[in-house]
């Protein structure tokens, strides 16, 4: 590894949107890149196809997650 620890939930990594500058943002929702559709999850590990309240608009190309945090 590369010294680093990435959080988790039931196994599976969390990412933080690079576009997303605060709390409650979801820009990165919906994207489609590295073979599959990015969504936020529930407490339930369920993909968020809403979110209420939050800007899910998204840049015409995105930069990835940071890997260093989790929606």
């Amino acid at each position: 590894g590369d010294g680093e620890t990435y959080p988790t939930y039931n196994g599976w990594l969390m990412y933080e949107f690079s576009g997303d500058s605060g709390v409650g943002q979801g820009k990165g929702q919906g994207i489609q890149s590295f073979g599959g559709t990015w969504s936020a999850i529930s407490p339930a590990g369920t993909p968020v196809t809403a979110m209420a309240g939050v800007a899910t608009s998204a840049p015409a190309t995105s930069s990835g997650g940071s890997g260093t945090a989790g929606y």
